[in-house]
């Protein structure tokens, strides 16, 4: 993080998720634009078929997320984007030789008026030279096909730094400049930057469940949890597409005044809603510790590090619908 207080324009959620809250409290254009390329650009990638697939609208004038060459059917490839099929790749024309004055030229392609423009290509040819057309028949093909796609979410240290980085920028629209530069945050920051790279000191696993204000904006909504603890420290808790759910240790020290941030979007309508709360008192809101798991999960988690890289997907980062995988 930059020590200048106006920098680069960061979305809190990244836009490529569909993210429209920003901030210029993080750090400079270079800055930005190196960690954009380091770890937001490959956790991001992660979830592009799954963007497309639900249509994330996303800002700054982006092209709509394109999957190449998702399905095949007769011969026909098809690309997917916007959650529809598109045609890609076609098979080559099959001309059949009737006998020495009769040919028979097949074409597929999307529309008649594509296959005439092709058909004409045909005849200018050398082997059709003078050949003029007997009969053509056009017909349209329907088909209802069907595809099972299965993704596999392995998450690696570049994108906890990545999610890390998420909350801090959430952080920093919720606190002043001064408090956000006055040396509690270092050690998130040497981790956002790659200068330490103990994921398990600042990753914790969290219960989906647990999580207040559980408002529903949409089925494949981001949210975003700041709570702020006095003498206790900040945590950080990211939920994307309602699945994903990580928390972030972000700072042991809070010396402010008791406080929940929330900030949700609706990545396929670009909604958003922000909550904040000050001086909770509510038990299940105000203990932290609730939202994670127990201790003894914990002492699993932290004196097991084979355990949580081989589980961390399925038990403690991936729930679904209130429920973990």
């Amino acid at each position: 993080m930059c020590t200048r207080k106006v920098g680069s324009e960061e979305h809190t959620i990244l836009q490529s998720l569909g993210g429209r809250k920003v901030s210029k409290n993080i750090c400079c254009e270079k800055c930005n634009n190196f960690l954009g390329a380091e770890i937001d650009e490959p956790f991001s990638n992660r979830f592009s078929e799954l963007c497309a697939i639900i249509d994330v609208k996303r800002q700054r004038n982006k092209k709509s997320i394109i999957i190449k060459s998702i399905f095949e059917s007769d011969g026909v490839t098809f690309d997917f984007s916007k959650s529809t099929l598109i045609p890609s790749r076609y098979p080559a024309n099959k001309i059949t030789t009737i006998n020495d004055n009769l040919s028979c030229v097949e074409i597929i392609r999307s529309s008649e008026k594509n296959v005439k423009n092709l058909l004409n290509n045909v005849l200018m040819s050398s082997d059709f030279k003078n050949a003029s057309i007997i009969r053509m028949d056009v017909s349209s093909i329907s088909k209802i096909v069907s595809q099972k796609s299965l993704w596999d979410f392995n998450f690696s240290i570049l994108d906890f730094r990545s999610v890390a980085k998420t909350l801090l920028t959430e952080l920093s629209t919720c606190i002043s400049n001064d408090a956000l530069r006055c040396g509690n945050y270092k050690d998130i920051i040497n981790f956002i930057s790659g200068f330490e790279l103990n994921d398990r000191k600042y990753m914790r696993p969290v219960h989906a469940n647990n999580l207040p204000y559980r408002e529903k904006l949409g089925m494949f909504q981001h949210t975003a949890y700041i709570r702020l603890i006095p003498g206790i420290g900040c945590l950080g808790v990211l939920s994307l597409f309602n699945t994903f759910t990580f928390a972030v240790v972000l700072s042991e020290i809070w010396e402010g005044q008791d406080y929940l941030a929330i900030h949700m979007v609706d990545p396929t309508t670009g909604q958003t809603k922000t909550v904040k709360l000050d001086n909770m008192f509510e038990e299940s809101i105000n203990d932290w510790t609730t939202w994670l798991y127990s201790d003894q999960e914990l002492a699993i988690w932290e004196s097991n590090p084979l355990f949580f890289k081989r589980e961390s997907l399925n038990k403690f980062f991936i729930h679904s619908n209130g429920s973990s995988n």
